[in-house]
């Protein structure tokens, strides 16, 4: 393989990946190329390599990623302010940089542009739009983010989960110091978001697993958080009894089900604010009590990724607090990555770990 050659793992069908090449894309002023360092492998990812998540053809994933900058034009090199060698963290999102949203400062939810790492086909030249791969393409609105020194390849793929907690939990939540925070759901973003409130002042926070999540619930009270493991009717008074009293913020973060839904309604105090992120994609239809919505003046948002603010903020807190490493649970080689898929899915011989790095070296 030349070095204009670029080997890739593409996403070809539902559980299949193949190893395709591509040219090494040609830049021009204002465009770079990542050497990819490590990549994080989140339940999107997943969700993708069930065949869930559909793509416009075949797909390099990985969005949560951490490179060095291999190459940039001139005029990329003075708008991002790096160089070559230098260590970055990218946003998922490319946007248009034009329309309402981004003008807003929303730049994350903008679809106008039509490109999203980790998500865009390789049928869209020049294909390298992923980080499970050597070499990534740095398209001209790309955001960066420096990496701390102290932080490592693997630890540094944090920055997503960490950065959403941060944002979900200070501008979703507007969570307020001495507010009591419930979060339903034991993943790498529960348990972010659990750590997050502390960090931003909450008085309590309680993590709601299941039975099969022990090693989970022990990384969230290693990290600060009380949990609760109770049957579904119980759920809620187990709660309330930790808390000292009903949630200001009640989040979800669980996949798939619907009881949490209907219990953040439940269990929220009056005036407080219920937050959406586990992605149902189908499989349950919540049951909502609008009258009780209305009656406790609840606020309701959904909670999709994050503002540029919150990863600056969340590689910061990485450098300065390593116990968040405990989050990152597995790391495999990029030659591995049919195995970590399988293992992050929760389908291999232990149970899924919490979160998954996967190193290009």
């Amino acid at each position: 393989m030349s070095d204009t050659d670029i080997a890739a793992r593409v996403l070809t069908a539902p559980r299949r990946f193949e190893t395709r090449r591509f040219d090494r894309p040609v830049l021009g002023a204002d465009d770079g190329l990542l050497g990819v360092l490590a990549c994080g492998l989140c339940g999107s990812d997943v969700a993708s390599w069930r065949g869930e998540k559909k793509h416009d053809g075949p797909v390099v994933l990985g969005h949560e990623v951490i490179g060095r900058i291999a190459d940039l034009g001139p005029a990329a090199a003075a708008l991002w302010d790096v160089r070559p060698g230098d260590r970055v963290a990218i946003e998922e999102a490319v946007p248009c940089m034009f329309c309402a949203l981004c003008r807003s400062g929303h730049q994350r939810l903008c679809t106008r542009s039509g490109i999203r790492y980790g998500y865009t086909s390789t049928d869209t030249a020049p294909s390298l739009w992923g980080g499970f791969a050597p070499l990534m393409y740095l398209h001209p609105r790309t955001q960066l983010h420096r990496v701390p020194d102290s932080v490592s390849d693997e630890l540094a793929t944090l920055y997503i989960p960490l950065s959403n907690g941060l944002a979900w939990m200070g501008d979703s939540g507007e969570l307020r110091p001495g507010e009591r925070v419930a979060i339903f759901g034991a993943g790498q973003h529960g348990i972010a978001s659990a750590a997050a409130a502390l960090r931003l002042g909450a008085s309590e926070v309680v993590v709601v697993g299941t039975d099969r999540d022990g090693d989970r619930l022990a990384v969230a009270r290693e990290l600060g958080s009380q949990v609760v493991v109770a049957p579904a009717e119980d759920v809620e008074e187990a709660v309330v009894e930790v808390l000292g009293g009903s949630p200001d913020i009640v989040m979800d973060m669980t996949p798939s089900v619907a009881h949490p839904v209907e219990a953040s309604i439940r269990l929220a105090a009056v005036r407080g604010r219920v937050l959406w992120g586990g992605m149902k994609r189908g499989a349950s239809r919540p049951l909502i009590d609008t009258d009780l919505v209305a009656q406790k003046e609840l606020t309701v948002r959904g909670l999709w990724a994050r503002p540029s603010w919150a990863i600056t903020a969340a590689l910061r807190w990485l450098a300065s607090e390593p116990a968040l490493g405990r989050l990152c649970e597995r790391t495999y080689r990029i030659d591995e990555l049919d195995n970590a898929f399988v293992d992050a899915a929760g389908e291999g011989s232990a149970p899924a770990p919490l979160h998954t790095a996967v190193l290009m070296n």
